[in-house]
């Protein structure tokens, strides 16, 4: 499995039985390795790095993953490798969103991640400038994420707002495909569901107000589409540009 996929553990007392089922690693040596930093003052971030594996540049992903943690200087490197292509996504810790290495250092669209070429050799300086939140609001969008009748597992929600042609927040869908982006202000938001096998989708238009003082809640349900090439349908109509606000809280790590 990988970080998007892992179950979220709530712990209220001492807990036992949270099992692991290893798998050898292949006898492989290809690698990829960088750095994950903060986009606009390129400070080093802890995050999760994740590389899904394709066999060709836009084919089907053949569902073989590697994941590594940076070090203290946002180092990292993703090892025993197959020969293929890889989309590679950084999930930072704390208020910055999941971001896809892209030739520009940073993208939250997965038709534009770059996919990195590896063979036998360590593929180096695959850099990832991650995207930081701007919420700051007490508004919230809930629902659930399906294919197929079947909650989806791992999709990254982001938040975009129509208001400010604004990039907001993200979080991650649960092992159900129930997600929450809370710490919305008022205003008009798009939600957009992507995840490496799926074909990314946006959501219409949704508009938050506040009832007097009361945050709202709206729900917004989205249906994922398995992807034939992986590539995004050329009807999803995602935001290609946004600005970036002052960082707030994120939900993507509560």
């Amino acid at each position: 499995s990988n970080p998007l996929e892992a179950d979220r553990l709530r712990l209220v007392r001492d807990t036992t039985g949270i099992d692991f089922d290893l798998s050898p690693a292949p006898a492989t040596t290809g690698a990829v390795a960088g750095r994950v930093t903060a986009r606009s003052t390129n400070v080093p971030l802890p995050a999760h790095v994740v590389g899904f594996h394709r066999q060709t540049p836009v084919g089907r992903f053949t569902g073989f993953i590697r994941h590594a943690q940076t070090d203290s200087t946002g180092m990292y490197l993703l090892r025993e490798l197959r020969s293929g292509y890889y989309v590679v996504l950084a999930i930072p810790h704390g208020d910055f969103l999941p971001t896809f290495f892209d030739t520009t250092g940073g993208t939250t669209r997965l038709s534009l991640a770059f996919p990195v070429a590896v063979n036998s050799a360590t593929v180096s300086n695959i850099n990832i400038r991650a995207f930081p939140d701007t919420i700051s609001g007490m508004n919230r969008v809930q629902g659930t994420v399906s294919s197929r009748g079947v909650g989806v597992q791992g999709a990254i929600l982001y938040a975009y707002s129509s208001t400010t042609n604004g990039l907001v927040g993200a979080t991650v869908s649960e092992a159900n495909g129930a997600y929450r982006l809370v710490g919305l202000s008022p205003g008009s938001y798009q939600i957009a569901a992507v995840k490496p096998g799926y074909e990314s989708t946006i959501s219409q238009g949704l508009l938050l107000q506040y009832s007097g003082s009361m945050p709202m809640t709206l729900t917004q349900n989205i249906a994922l589409t398995e992807s034939p090439t992986d590539v995004e349908s050329a009807g999803g109509d995602l935001p290609r540009s946004f600005m970036l606000g002052q960082n707030y809280p994120n939900p993507f790590n509560p």
